[in-house]
């Protein structure tokens, strides 16, 4: 699971599930538990509501610390959704909004997420309220003919990067892949690509017939590249 990259700095704390198998899957469903790992003092602490928190991933901080969302998937009484689950408390609140992999702006004001497997979705939320709710969509990025998914902010809240590429279930005669749907990180993904958006538009979209203002392709090789993360560099 990913660190702590732009929320909580506060905390300087990670948090991760663990696996719930003792083999190695790729499978969304397969983790049991939530801990974070301390970085200042080297040391893992489950969190409060650990035993009741299951099947989660791809989980995020919220910028005031207060949340981390995450997606959930048969499991904790939901089929698939979306939750906000409190920090430090033992508070769940099912975001009821469809589809996977959320991912929190920097500035604590939006949430971007995978609505299908064709389009990524962007929301204000108010994270400060006592039950955190997520308001009308007012971004829509579609593309009909690729998958898209692995939505990420940049740092600065101005961008969305995502990964773009069409259907497949893996080619196992690369090294050390597996056979599932080709968005699953562990899975080669020929075609697959990463690209970026302006996030301060508005409406929809269409990947497809795009302006040259309003989509990047940040990488053109198509081996397999997924899931970007953004960092500040040092100057």
């Amino acid at each position: 699971m990913r660190g702590n990259r732009s929320g909580a700095p506060q905390q300087q704390a990670g948090r991760f599930s663990a696996a719930g198998v003792p083999k190695f899957n790729v499978m969304d469903f397969y983790t049991t538990g939530m801990s974070f790992y301390d970085l200042a003092k080297g040391r893992i602490q489950p969190h409060v509501n650990s035993t009741n928190l299951h099947h989660l991933y791809n989980p995020g901080w919220s910028r005031n610390g207060k949340w981390i969302v995450s997606t959930v998937h048969a499991g904790m009484g939901v089929d698939h959704g979306i939750l906000l689950i409190e920090a430090r408390g033992t508070n769940i609140i099912n975001l009821r909004i469809p589809g996977c992999r959320p991912c929190l702006s920097p500035d604590g004001k939006q949430i971007a997420w995978g609505a299908g497997d064709h389009e990524i979705a962007v929301a204000p939320i108010n994270l400060d309220a006592d039950r955190p709710s997520v308001g009308e969509r007012r971004l829509r990025i579609k593309d009909r003919t690729n998958k898209i998914y692995h939505v990420d902010w940049s740092p600065d809240s101005r961008f969305l990067s995502f990964s773009r590429g069409p259907d497949g279930e893996g080619d196992l005669s690369k090294p050390g892949t597996f056979q599932a749907a080709c968005e699953i990180v562990g899975v080669h993904a020929a075609g697959w690509n990463i690209c970026a958006v302006p996030a301060d538009r508005q409406g929809s979209l269409d990947l497809n017939n795009p302006s040259e203002t309003d989509f990047l392709m940040l990488t053109t090789n198509g081996l397999s590249n997924k899931e970007p993360a953004w960092f500040r560099a040092r100057r």
